[in-house]
């Protein structure tokens, strides 16, 4: 430290002064290094900095330098202030501020940086001579401090005495970027617009782009006869234009800020071109609403608004004026309102070409208005765009055309999804040439909601809906998996329409123009289509004609018109057709004589022309007496009674099963025989339906269930793994019952597999869980999170109490077995570790694999060596350990189940190289992660980089902002995190992670160390170490194993620091520093011309000082081997040699 009272300057006129004054004084310049732990050194009074601002010679500084400082790019106080913050020079910085430059080179010449300096000391420094000085040492000047300066606006405040913003200076910051920098910033020809610096915007354009070298070096290539091809053209081009982006922010700017003089210059520099230029401001000024800012400077007065622009451009006091043949297309330009009204006018005048004539003259852009148009149907306006209106006035389909495409020329997105939109309007209209236009331009686009939106919107009629009929518009005709519910209401409402009728549907519903043209396609085309492939489309058609939901509909209200009709128009098997119809009204009149006795009289009376046979009705009438007799026989497993029974009296059990009461199901829940099961099996022609719960249903009793999930559905198949009967269930899936059936629940819109289903009910175990896996079960990544998820070893779900509600369904009543459930909580302790086990062990080689390979060697099928392998590596390979799925187990802090899949030998074919990738890890403190990582080379060291990794996982706080502003300020991954990091656990990863890194380069002679900065990966660990340590002992241990990882580099015989920092010495003892050295600058593949000597040989002189050990040794090592380094470097030590002995 220094006290400038110790010394008067006055007395001081040369080095030998200086040195007379510290002998005399007993004074020793030493540098003392600052408490700060992110190696910046907070010193008042420097003495350095003294000698500097009191225009000390050079010999004096030098002399200083060499005898007192280690290093010169620390910052100090001075005692100045900025905006309220105080100021911090270096040495360098007040080396120019003093524009001393000869001292600013010596300084640099020992090892100064330009990037020490502080950003806001650069404002305070900063002048014409300064930035002449800047970049004759071709420094890059930050783009933000060029910002500020022409910013009128920044907080920054300058000091008139060192800096004033005079057109020399600000031509030559121009200067420099035009030298520096391959694009000008946007936001700096914004500053300059916006402050009224028109002669520097107009220096730049005229000097920068399309300048005068650029026109000769293009001149020269023809003179040469240089062959310039024409794609390498274009990028000369591209990359001169490149150099400002001219864009209508310019133009917005200049208006806002009423600065013309900057409007004619851009207008007359702009290099895309008239029409573009034209294009941006006619956009500025050709919208409904103008922006507030353009109208304040302009005129409120919209049809005045042109005038008033052109007239301020035109002004003859200006000193930049425009091309005039630009302002003659300025002024044929129209405005918003004068193209709208056109735009109207023509549309109703149906007027084809003097409509193209206007929008392609007047440059229009048709998506840009909205017009009013009358509906009658509410009596009031409607915003319409321009589709709409020219719909509204019924167009012809050839200008519908042009307006459309013109529409997509100017924005693309404008039509969307709106398709559906453009028919409504034309149907609803009785438009039917432009509705056919619509459908014809939309080809396949999706037009099934159109009957829904016009029967909604009280538009439907006898026309428009035979236009939908006729073209197939229907709702969800095309899907197989038909919500019921939506098309019941569909067709129901056809009977509440004016003047249709469901007659008239039908007629186009099944067997529809679109079919039969199909069918005649096929045959003009020749296509050839097997049987079955007939008989598949046959059948679609035919399954359009839903008997499960259109028949109810008819027989709940009682209409025997209607039956009649469907009747008539349902084109399956008559068979069918009543086997249906009897099927539903057993359903609906189990408990209704009177519909029961109305619907036969109605038969036998020919009112309801449908030919059902005498036995039907017999069974109908009898119905609720036939369903006793069977479940009693079920109960008795009389089998032999029951069959006979059914097959005399021609009786179908479809017809007494309904949604939530099914016999085959009441049979497995009643203990039925297995014969009895086989026996009902046969009399169903699926075994794959679902069943579900009902209060009060005769046929299910007690199950314990959430009662979340009462209305889950079941199926015969689940309900017996449910109630682990394992044989029944094997002989369901004999006769036909698929194992991955899936159950729906449309109430909540919920889907369930058997294995889903059985964990969201709590009735899944080991024993049916192997079942279901020997059983072919297609098991997914979904499965093995099912159980990730319900990891009750995770603490978080540790304190979770799960509540078993029993809900009988014979008495409606529910109960709370608190007791019962604390003892299945302890049983659940790790249960699904247990059954993470189980689908492991039974789905890879399980019961079909082994019958397969039992198959092939009864068949003795002949299999070489590679193709055996192949079979058994698929099957080894059924489960594996993705990406996808570790990060779902790392999301859990589920270590258990990863251990438990490595340890089971899963294979894995997550490899990670990006850092983004491995951070989650570090930062959730996973060791085991880690470890897997390296035993089973999850790691790509070809693409992985560590400098990136530690860079990421350890950043600075101005590298935090840096990523929150590429990210919009959305928080950083581990922001939460930063704070703490190198806290005691995550060092410890941290640790881990390195060690077997290292571990893996130090075997392999660093395959890939020549991509890693190791100088920069330890030194940025010992910066964070510093700044995040909390204690004593934990900075130990951090110092302690970057010690380590160094002296395994050193140590390695291969190895060497191509990167050199000073900072790592101060890592190492003596000894060690020594050996760093020899691993680093004196290296034989060390380039240490690329290094400041002065800087080093400084800063070695400083580390040892009372001995000197390390110092003689760089010096001694370099000069005893002369041959080995260039003369520059030998000179440079000579020199400083002699300099350090005065």
């Amino acid at each position: 430290m220094y006290n400038e009272k110790l010394i008067n300057f006055d007395d001081i006129k040369s080095k030998e002064d200086l040195k007379q004054y510290f002998i005399e004084n007993k004074v020793q310049v030493k540098w003392i290094e600052g408490e700060n732990k992110n190696f910046i050194n907070f010193i008042e009074n420097d003495i350095l900095i003294y000698f500097i601002e009191n225009n000390a010679s050079l010999e004096i500084i030098e002399f200083i330098i060499v005898k007192g400082y280690s290093t010169l790019n620390y910052i100090s106080f001075c005692n100045k202030y900025m905006n309220n913050s105080p100021l911090y020079n270096t040495p360098l910085s007040c080396a120019i501020q003093k524009q001393r430059y000869d001292i600013a080179d010596l300084l640099i010449n020992y090892g100064a940086e330009f990037d020490s300096i502080p950003y806001d000391n650069f404002h305070y420094i900063i002048n014409t001579e300064n930035l002449k000085y800047f970049m004759t040492k071709n420094y890059n000047i930050p783009i933000k401090l060029i910002i500020d300066i022409f910013d009128k606006d920044s907080d920054y405040e300058y000091n008139s005495s060192n800096k004033s913003l005079t057109h020399d200076f600000l031509k030559q910051i121009f200067n420099y970027l035009i030298v520096k920098q391959k694009h000008i910033s946007s936001q700096l020809i914004i500053l300059l617009i916006k402050n009224n610096y028109n002669d520097i915007l107009n220096y730049i354009f005229k000097h920068y782009v399309l300048n005068k070298d650029f026109i000769l070096k293009l001149i020269l290539c023809y003179k040469n006869q240089i062959t310039v091809s024409k794609s390498h053209y274009q990028e000369i081009i591209a990359s001169e234009m490149n150099k400002i982006n001219f864009n209508s922010l310019f133009y917005k700017t200049a208006i806002e800020k009423n600065n013309y003089n900057a409007m004619n210059i851009l207008c007359n520099y702009d290099i895309r071109g008239n029409k573009i230029i034209i294009e941006d401001i006619c956009n500025l000024l050709k919208v409904d609403f103008v922006s507030r800012n353009i109208q304040d400077v302009l005129t409120s007065n919209r049809p005045e608004l042109k005038k008033v622009f052109l007239n301020k451009m035109k002004n003859s006091k200006l000193r930049y004026h425009v091309n005039p043949k630009l302002l003659t297309c300025l002024e044929n330009t129209t405005t918003y309102n004068e193209d709208k009204e056109n735009i109207v006018n023509l549309i109703e005048q149906n007027n084809y070409f003097d409509f193209i004539r206007n929008i392609k003259n007047n440059n229009v852009n048709v998506t840009k208005f909205h017009f009013k148009v009358f509906d009658s149907k509410v009596h009031n306006y409607k915003k319409k765009d321009i589709i709409g209106l020219a719909i509204e006035n019924n167009v012809s389909p050839v200008l519908l055309d042009f307006i459309i495409n013109q529409c997509l020329e100017n924005n693309k997105n404008f039509i969307g999804n709106r398709h559906l939109h453009f028919l409504y309007y034309a149907l609803y209209k009785n438009k039917f040439r432009i509705s056919e236009y619509i459908l014809k331009k939309f080809e396949g686009e999706n037009f099934e909601l159109i009957f829904r939106w016009l029967y909604n919107s009280k538009t439907l009629n006898n026309k428009n809906l035979n236009f939908i009929l006729y073209h197939n518009l229907f709702y969800y005709r095309n899907q197989n998996d038909i919500d019921n519910s939506k098309i019941s209401s569909f067709l129901h409402s056809i009977e509440y329409i004016p003047r249709c009728s469901l007659n008239q549907f039908l007629r186009y519903y099944t067997l529809s123009n679109n079919f039969i043209l199909k069918l005649l396609s096929y045959y003009k085309n020749k296509t050839i289509l097997s049987k079955n492939n007939l008989n598949d489309i046959i059948m679609k058609e035919n399954s359009k004609f839903n008997s499960s939901w259109i028949y109810p509909m008819a027989l709940q209200d009682y209409n025997p018109e209607e039956l009649n009709i469907l009747y008539k128009y349902d084109i399956r098997d008559k068979k069918i057709i009543i086997n249906d119809i009897i099927n539903i009204l057993n359903k609906l009149v189990e408990n209704d004589n009177d519909m029961k006795n109305k619907f036969m009289e109605d038969i036998n009376n020919n009112i309801i022309k449908i030919p059902i046979e005498e036995k039907y009705l017999n069974q109908l009438k009898n119905s609720k007496l036939i369903k006793n007799y069977i479940i009693e026989k079920i109960e008795m497993n009389q089998i032999n009674e029951l069959s006979d029974f059914i097959k005399n009296n021609y009786i179908s059990l479809s017809h007494f099963n309904k949604k939530n009461d099914d016999i085959l199901t009441f049979a497995i829940k009643s203990n039925a025989s297995l014969k009895m099961i086989k026996y009902l099996m046969s009399q169903y022609s699926s075994l794959n339906y679902m069943v579900y719960y009902a209060n009060g249903s005769p046929l299910t009793g007690s199950m314990p269930l959430t009662s979340s999930i009462i209305d889950v559905p079941y199926s015969p198949l689940s309900l017996s793994l449910c109630l682990n009967k394992y044989k029944i269930s094997q002989i369901l899936i004999e006769g036909g019952a698929d194992i991955n059936y899936k159950l729906n629940n449309y109430n909540k819109n919920e889907t369930f597999d058997i294995i889903s289903y059985l964990n969201k009910i709590q009735k899944i175990n080991h024993d049916n869980l192997k079942f279901i896996i020997n059983n072919g079960f297609n098991l997914t990544l979904e499965h093995i999170k099912l159980f990730i998820e319900d990891q009750d070893d995770n603490e978080q779900l540790n304190n979770r109490k799960r509540k078993r509600i029993s809900y009988n369904y014979n008495n409606n009543t529910y109960s709370n077995n608190n007791e019962e459930n604390t003892n299945n909580n302890k049983k659940d302790k790790g249960r699904a570790i247990h059954y993470m086990k189980t689908l492991i062990k039974y789905y890879s080689y399980d019961n079909i694999f082994v019958l397969k390979l039992i198959l092939l060697s009864k068949n003795k099928s002949g299999l070489s060596y590679n193709q055996l392998q192949n079979i058994l590596l698929r099957e080894n390979n059924k489960i594996c350990l993705s990406k996808e799925l570790i990060n779902i187990i790392m999301s859990y802090k589920n270590e258990n189940v990863m251990k438990i899949l490595f340890d089971y030998g899963i294979k894995s074919n997550a490899i990670y190289s990006e850092s983004s990738e491995l951070l989650p890890f570090i930062v959730a403190k996973n060791s085991l992660f880690i470890q897997y990582l390296f035993k089973y080379n999850l790691l790509d060291y070809t693409q992985f980089n560590l400098e990136d990794f530690i860079v990421k996982l350890l950043p600075l706080d101005d590298e935090l902002k840096t990523i929150k502003m590429k990210n919009n300020d959305k928080p950083y991954p581990q922001e939460k995190e930063h704070s703490r990091y190198l806290g005691i656990i995550h060092f410890k990863n941290l640790k881990l992670f390195l060690e077997e890194y290292l571990k893996h380069e130090l075997n392999n002679n660093f395959s890939s160390y020549k991509n890693e900065n190791y100088s920069k990966i330890i030194l940025r660990i010992y910066q964070k170490l510093y700044m995040k340590a909390t204690n004593a002992d934990q900075l130990q241990e951090g110092l302690e194993f970057l010690e380590k990882i160094i002296l395994n580099l050193l140590f390695h015989e291969t190895f060497y620091f191509h990167h050199y920092d000073n900072n790592l010495l101060k890592l190492c003892s003596s000894d060690l520093q020594i050996i760093m050295l020899k691993k680093s600058l004196l290296h034989k593949n060390f380039d240490l011309s690329t290094i400041n000597i002065n800087s080093i040989l400084l800063y070695l002189k400083g580390i040892d000082e009372d001995n000197s050990k390390v110092f003689n040794f760089f010096v001694n090592e370099i000069l005893n081997n002369k041959k080995t380094f260039s003369n520059d470097i030998i000179t440079g030590i000579t020199d400083f040699l002699e300099k350090l002995k005065e």
